[in-house]
């Protein structure tokens, strides 16, 4: 009989963001889950947010971006306020992507965030690293070169996948050509 492997997730990220929750060392702060518009993956933040609270008793509002920049308020000291609660805990499942971020507002709304002293997750330098243009970027000769030892970069170097764009200033020419002569 063959079983699925355990989805151990639902455990894992509930239990990882309360630990955060409880780092950030306000017990009555809550949780934020920063959505889209059109409530994308609205199941599995639901699990998510669910867990939170029946596991571990943390509380979780969900806003978008737009939200957020008319709801919430950044005091002097980095002290994010939401509805009148502290925010221990920012949780991006939204704005990955440029069409998070259509006008100002939402630029604006993710610049609070990232200045208040809300813990982020993912941080902004983890969630652009695992962008595929800043990996392209990086996977270029002589770019990780500029911040690492030559044997380091050799190192890292070896676990890189290929990486071609497709676009404005991109050699498209030659990677069709080779993709066509080898599919």
């Amino acid at each position: 009989q063959r079983h699925l492997p355990e989805n151990v997730t639902l455990q894992a990220i509930p239990a990882a963001l309360a630990k955060a929750h409880q780092a950030y060392g306000v017990k009555d702060a809550k949780v934020v889950f920063v959505v889209n518009e059109d409530l994308r993956n609205f199941a599995d933040w639901c699990q998510l947010e669910y867990a939170l609270w029946q596991t571990h008793g943390v509380r979780v509002v969900q806003r978008t971006l737009a939200q957020l920049k008319q709801q919430a308020t950044m005091e002097q000291d980095g002290t994010l306020r939401l509805d009148g609660s502290e925010v221990s805990v920012v949780y991006y499942r939204a704005g990955y992507g440029p069409e998070d971020y259509p006008t100002e507002v939402q630029w604006d709304a993710r610049g609070m965030l990232e200045r208040s002293k809300a813990i982020k997750c993912p941080s902004v330098d983890y969630q652009l690293v695992g962008a595929k243009k800043v990996q392209q970027a990086l996977a270029r000769p002589g770019a990780v070169e500029r911040f690492l030892s030559s044997r380091d970069s050799s190192k890292l170097r070896s676990c890189f996948a290929g990486l071609w764009g497709l676009g404005p200033q991109e050699d498209d020419e030659e990677i069709i050509r080779t993709a066509m002569a080898s599919p």
